[in-house]
């Protein structure tokens, strides 16, 4: 689960990152989050704002440029490690605060700045790590859905899964899903938003990460789901003939469904 550029400028950490807990992110001594929690905040910022940078104006792009160097000197400084990394907390505060100032304007531009608790489906069904794949097949037979959201016994999201990854795991392993638990084939490494982020940030969030399901968390714990096509319907019902709205959809859409090359690691399951 990456953290978003919001939860760091508020120093607070995202449930993991990476498939880390989340102690990796902060610096236990000085409270704040750790050099390269920092830098990987400050690159996906700048991949974000690249997905829909010609739906910017002349004027959008030229501010974009001008915070786009301010993260790149500062993640150039962070790089550097040591003291000096220590030392850079409130300027990284300072920075993500002007850049997530800059998304909200483009979201309002863009007719996306609701939140995302206005679209999103409240607590979905969900399955334990230790429930059977047979089982959370039949939740999603029941419930006409493609996604389960697995948690824990305090409801903490601990992973998601979907229709494909229990098909693959049957075929790949060459057992029922009766034999098989959830734990052995969910994604465990989660991109999540918050009830609060804006709608355009989470499309952001989608294009780069190429989902289409995005879990919405309060500290950690599961109270919706929004999916892509929760964001279409909502631009169908409020573009109204600006085309910039269903343009950063459409480039949306394009993004996620683009081929990708395989990788070895899990990534959380569309």
């Amino acid at each position: 689960m990456r953290i978003s550029a919001r939860e760091l400028a508020r120093g607070q950490p995202a449930q993991n990152l990476q498939g880390r807990g989340a102690e990796a992110l902060m610096d236990h001594e000085t409270g704040v989050p750790s050099a390269q929690a920092m830098i990987d905040s400050l690159k996906s910022v700048r991949d974000r704002a690249r997905l829909q940078m010609h739906l910017f104006s002349l004027e959008a792009q030229k501010h974009w440029r001008e915070i786009e160097t301010s993260l790149e000197g500062l993640q150039s400084r962070l790089e550097q490690g040591g003291k000096i990394a220590d030392a850079l907390g409130a300027t990284f505060r300072d920075v993500t605060d002007t850049a997530r100032q800059f998304f909200r304007e483009i979201d309002g531009a863009l007719d996306l700045a609701a939140p995302v608790r206005t679209i999103m489906r409240p607590t979905p069904s969900s399955c334990s790590p230790e429930d059977t794949l047979n089982r959370a097949a039949q939740i999603m037979w029941d419930r006409n859905v493609g996604v389960v959201p697995v948690v824990d016994g305090n409801e903490r999201l601990v992973g998601i899964l979907t229709d494909r990854d229990i098909c693959m795991a049957a075929y790949t392993r060459g057992l029922p899903t009766q034999a098989m638990n959830v734990a052995s084939a969910m994604a465990t490494s989660v991109h999540s938003c918050s009830p609060e982020d804006s709608i355009g940030h989470v499309a952001r969030l989608m294009a780069e990460r190429q989902i289409r399901r995005v879990p919405v968390l309060i500290e950690g714990r599961l109270v919706g789901i929004v999916s892509l096509g929760d964001i279409a319907r909502f631009v169908a019902t409020r573009d109204r003939g600006k085309s910039s709205a269903c343009l950063a959809l459409t480039l949306t859409l394009a993004a996620v469904s683009a081929e990708r090359p395989r990788e070895g690691g899990r990534a959380a399951a569309e």
